[in-house]
């Protein structure tokens, strides 16, 4: 028997009724209370289907759905239903649960926080008072099109209950909620050919996989084969659909967890998982019956469905009968499409195989033969390697087992890295093999060895032998581990083909870089080796269009060499603590000019990311080695106490040559004269400031759009240049610009933002940038600009200061808000990040802060917001308090948690603020969020 609730607890819910935002105030006051409040909710009219709230759509176009606050109760009592005495009221809870939910989708709406409530309550209700037809509610919880994910924890809680449940009824629910979630939908493939599908499901994929891994053997230990069928079926259904069974060993190499498995979370590899586990659960409670299963997935048409049942009989073998782990073996399984898991099963348990069934795997491996691709002819090495797969699983259990294993490798002389895996993925490049190792090649005289390695040929072989890229890789480590006997006989190996060139050149560039063999005469190096490239690049056969072609992945041509000679040149003199001698300044520099004159430069699309074509190509490699050998030269000149000017005009007739390129569709020196501008002002800051014109390039339009991305990477404002480019409009733009990138653009911007912070532009100025773009009102440059200066914050010196020049800007910025349309909405959130810089919550900060709170979380930045008002609140506590009312004039998370509990602290010891405090925390419950209520309440109990 429940009473009824008394005059009081009536009185309070007549006021609830009449003043909604009371209501969750009195839900949570009278939660766990009993089931009376139930009786009372019913007759308020509370739990009609039609007040579950429906999502709302906000005037941004997003959508809101609300939480039904009555449905906290609702979970906390429904505690109670399991005790026998309230199956009455149980079968209340369940008719309510139908009834809102078939008015949802009659009306054809969904509140996936209403459903996640719901499900909590199944979890609490005799399974016996649930009908099968009731899962279907479930099925539309599921497609919620808004969220479906957070079902699933509470609905692996109901499953795990579900199975303690030992009634047929119970199985029976259970059978029918994995029918309804391992529901999944097709659709076109993003990347594919043309009419290929893919199987997902609604779910994040991270919340699916806890829910397998949490359900799924226990299912298919208790309810069984149903629950196994159920899985195999949506499984080959996906199979079927995606036309992805042949490929298994590519997209799942491994049956169990492994880090080759490369789709764990698309919805073959879920299903797969699912599929395991739980027939791994069945068979080892029902071991009878899954061997009959078993025998039937080894018979069936899926490859990936037999794979599961070999991990099963190898994790499980002495569950079976001897008949049944010999259907194993059979040749048709010692293939490659069942490799991992018969491998792993003759591992594991070929020592206690029969003798009959060992010497069938022997007559099995024995019969192993791998033909010629040209003919029908053994290929004896193949074979061998082949059988050598399967025989490192059984070596180690049996004497014949390694004996024949000796044999094969007597035969291949090379193990398998990977014997389980069909194919195996590895991280890096591909493994290049060589037929000559670098300790061979010293044992032959350089001249010699310069016409084996020009005279080899690939052999035609398996994919995985020797080729020429694992020659010439073999040739670095010949010459890294020979480099003063080299270099001495480096005359003989100026016939050698250009990927052992290239080779030749990188290994001196690595033992540069790691500044190791310090006891070599690295004078009589770099003398050599520019000699010989200098010699090299003379040489008309050099520059033929045979050398220029591109070659295989890995094979170095002419372009090649030049990029590496440039890389090398620039390695020798970047530093002044590891640079080459200054007597090869001019030999070197002649080199360059003499590559420049005849190097073409790379292809330069207006599209194209121009910095990274630059200093990527061979060209644009020698222009930045010839950049930093002037810079070289002249700081040589500065340290003896020189003028660098004498330095500098030895390069300047290059640099004015190269200017010149860009009207030739070379565009190299374009990109990279304005991305080292710093640096072109210390070499001759009269040559800059005169060729400021040529430089950007206003009247070709490639050459600009090079010329104003290489700028975009200079770090330092440059007063002068900044200059120039602001009267000719350079800036503004390349702004309007459409080619150039988003990155490029807000580099700009933040050139200007920086320009005006350091008081090289004023507001007061007509022509101020930062005014300008302003003025523009062009919404990602705004959002930008107001980022940038944020995360200046903690880089000025003069916080102050900086604060002068936002408190400037701010008004100007705030102007634009238009509140009726959403980027309005969008640029008042953005400047909620600018609190960082308000130390008085006073005056104009209020005034902007409390404008512009309401719509901090239209960008999501509230909690920015509230961090700052928690500072604020220490010195300001009232005022802290009335913006973040204003904040919460739209819903908002309730979250900083502590920057909440500080705020509602220093309001709270103002002798005005508790009436701001129960204010603020009615509006989180107004909203579904009851926790402000508890950290009010526990800051009032201290």
């Amino acid at each position: 028997m429940v009473n009824p609730i008394n005059v009081s607890e009536k009185s309070a819910l007549e006021r609830a009724v009449k003043n909604p935002p009371l209501l969750p105030l009195l839900v949570q006051k009278v939660s766990g209370r009993g089931l009376q409040w139930f009786d009372a909710f019913e007759n308020a009219g509370l739990l009609k289907p039609e007040k579950n709230p429906q999502p709302i759509q906000t005037e941004e176009g997003y959508f809101r759905v609300p939480s039904w606050i009555i449905a906290e109760y609702l979970v906390s009592s429904s505690e109670l239903l399991k005790e026998e005495q309230y199956g009455d009221y149980a079968a209340r809870y369940i008719q309510l649960i139908r009834d809102t939910t078939q008015y949802a989708i009659q009306h054809e709406f969904g509140n996936y926080r209403t459903w996640w409530q719901f499900s909590k309550i199944l979890c609490n209700v005799p399974p016996k008072l649930i009908d099968i037809e009731d899962i279907e509610l479930v099925e539309y919880w599921l497609s919620d099109k808004f969220e479906s994910g957070i079902l699933l924890e509470e609905l692996a809680i109901w499953i795990l209950k579900l199975s303690e449940d030992t009634s047929e009824h119970a199985k029976q629910l259970v059978t029918a909620l994995l029918d309804k979630i391992y529901i999944c939908s097709y659709k076109p493939k993003k990347f594919g050919s043309k009419g290929s599908i893919e199987a997902e499901f609604t779910y994040r994929s991270y919340s699916f996989r806890q829910f397998i891994e949490k359900t799924s053997f226990k299912v298919g230990q208790i309810v069984g084969l149903n629950a196994v069928t159920i899985l195999q079926q949506c499984l080959e259904e996906i199979l079927k659909r995606q036309n992805d069974d042949m490929y298994s060993t590519i997209w799942r190499p491994a049956v169990e967890e492994h880090s080759q498995n490369i789709s764990r979370e698309d919805a073959n590899g879920l299903v797969l998982t699912a599929f395991r586990d739980a027939l791994m659960g069945f068979c080892l409670t029902s071991s009878e019956a899954a061997e009959i299963y078993i025998k039937q997935l080894l018979a069936g048409d899926y490859q990936v469905t037999k794979r599961v049942a070999i991990f099963v009989l190898g994790e499980c073998f002495d569950a079976w009968e001897e008949q049944t782990n010999s259907i194993l073996l059979n040749p048709d399984f010692f293939t490659c499409h069942y490799q991992h898991e018969l491998w792993h099963f003759l591992a594991k348990n070929f020592n206690k195989f029969t003798p009959e069934q060992k010497q069938n795997v022997f007559n099995i491996i024995e019969v192993i033969n791998i033909t010629e691709e040209d003919s029908d002819k053994c290929d004896e090495g193949a074979t061998a390697f082949r059988q050598m797969i399967w025989l490192t699983a059984i070596k180690d259990h049996d004497v014949q087992a390694l004996s024949l294993y000796k044999r094969a490798f007597a035969i291949t002389n090379q193990e398998p890295v990977h014997p389980d895996f069909s194919s195996y993925m590895s991280s890096g490049w591909v493994e290049h093999k060589s037929e000559m190792s670098a300790l061979e090649m010293i044992s032959i005289p350089t001249n010699e060895l310069v016409n084996v390695l020009n005279s080899y040929e690939t052999p035609i072989r398996r994919f995985d032998g020797p080729d020429l890229e694992g020659l010439a890789k073999e040739f670095r480590a010949y010459v890294k581990a020979n480099p003063a006997k080299v270099i001495d006989e480096i005359e003989f190996l100026k016939n050698l083909k250009l990927i052992f060139i290239y080779e030749l050149i990188e290994a001196y560039s690595e033992l540069w870089r790691k500044k190791e063999e310090q006891q070599l005469d690295w004078d009589k190096v770099w003398q050599n080796l520019i000699c010989f490239c200098s010699d090299l690049v003379s040489r008309n056969e050099f520059w033929s269009q045979e050398n220029s072609k591109e070659q295989s992945a890995f094979v170095a041509n002419r372009h090649w060499v030049i990029g590496s000679i440039g890389s090398f040149v620039e390695l020798g003199c970047q530093s002044d603590d590891h640079a080459f001698n200054i007597s090869l300044i001019e030999p070197v520099k002649d080199l360059m000019w003499k590559i420049l004159c005849k190097q073409e430069g790379n292809e330069f699309k207006e599209d194209s990311d121009a910095v990274s074509v630059a200093i990527n190509s061979p060209r644009g490699k020698c222009i930045q080695a010839l950049i930093n050998l002037a810079l070289y030269m002249c700081r040589q000149a500065q340290k003896t106490g020189e003028s660098h000017e004498v330095a500098w005009w030895c390069f300047e007739p290059i640099f004015d040559q190269e200017l010149l390129k860009a009207e030739k569709g070379e565009y190299e020196f374009a990109t990279l004269a304005t991305n080292y501008l710093g640096n072109f002002l210390y070499l001759s800051n009269n040559w800059v400031m005169t060729n400021l014109p040529n430089l950007f390039y206003p009247k070709n339009r490639r050459g600009w759009l090079c010329a104003m991305q290489g700028y975009s990477y200079v770090n330092k404002l440059q007063t002068a240049v900044y200059a120039y480019l602001k009267k000719q409009g350079l800036l503004i733009k390349a702004l309007d610009e459409e080619i150039l990138s988003d990155r490029t653009k807000e580099r700009f911007i933040q050139l200007i933002a920086v320009s005006y912070l350091l008081g090289i532009e004023s507001l007061e100025q007509d022509n101020c940038l930062i005014k300008i773009v302003i003025d523009r009102q062009r919404p990602d440059e705004l959002r930008h600009l107001i980022g940038f200066i944020w995360s200046q914050r903690e880089r000025d010196g003069n916080n102050d200061e900086l604060a002068q020049k936002v408190f400037a800007l701010w008004p100007l910025l705030l102007a634009l808000v238009d509140t009726d349309n959403l980027e309005g909405k969008k640029l008042a959130s953005q400047l909620c990040h600018w609190a960082v810089f308000v130390t008085r919550l006073e005056s104009e900060p209020l005034a902007w802060l409390t404008k512009i709170a309401s719509f901090a979380e239209v960008e999501y930045n509230a909690y920015d917001l509230l961090i700052n008002l928690a500072r604020l609140s220490k010195s300001y506590p009232l005022e802290a308090a009335k913006v973040w009312l204003a904040m919460l004039e739209l819903p908002s998370y309730d979250y900083p948690e502590e920057s909440i509990r500080e705020i509602l602290r220093n309001v709270e010891s103002q002798e005005s603020g508790k009436f701001l405090a129960n204010n603020i925390v009615d509006k989180y419950l107004e909203n579904g969020y009851q926790r402000p209520m508890d950290w009010l309440r526990d800051i009032r109990k201290k």
